[in-house]
């Protein structure tokens, strides 16, 4: 059984009205994080993922496919927070809708404000390798947007 105490020992405590979550930096528990490329180690970092509290599941936000890694850091997290009595079977996270914003408060604002100016507002920018063989650049540029809509856009331009 996961115990709660350790839980938010190993990861940031978060109470809003109904909502108690504990936020975790995926970095902290993949194997071997530091051996990954610097694009996929800015993919795992770009990962919001949280352990739902009331529910007693981790659901986790991403805007790339990196649902295996999260999968890996997941079950790193239940080993370290698992009473010694027999676990019980836990439900696989299924990745949240990214036309839903992201509830961490940092984000919350940022669709607050997209919302009231009626304009795209920036939530995270990073560089990575180009995607696009046929592209005679080294870099793209990776940016993501709350819409006033509540949806993400997420735009990649080449640096050449």
């Amino acid at each position: 059984m996961l115990n709660t105490k350790t839980l938010k020992t190993l990861g940031n405590e978060w109470v809003k009205g109904d909502y108690h979550r504990i936020y975790f930096d995926v970095a902290d528990f993949y194997p071997e994080f530091h051996e990954l490329s610097k694009t996929q180690q800015s993919k795992l970092t770009a990962v919001k993922l949280w352990f739902d509290v009331n529910t007693g599941k981790f659901v986790y936000k991403s805007f790339d496919n990196v649902d295996a890694s999260v999968e890996m850091a997941i079950d790193a997290i239940r080993s370290a927070a698992t009473d010694p009595e027999p676990e019980p079977k836990i439900a696989v996270p299924q990745p949240v809708e990214t036309a839903q914003p992201p509830v961490a408060p940092e984000y919350a604002a940022k669709f607050d404000e997209a919302r009231a100016s009626g304009e795209a507002v920036l939530l995270h920018y990073h560089m990575e390798d180009c995607d696009d063989e046929t592209e005679d650049c080294d870099q793209d540029s990776v940016e993501t947007y709350a819409l006033p809509n509540g949806t993400i856009k997420t735009e990649r331009s080449h640096s050449w």
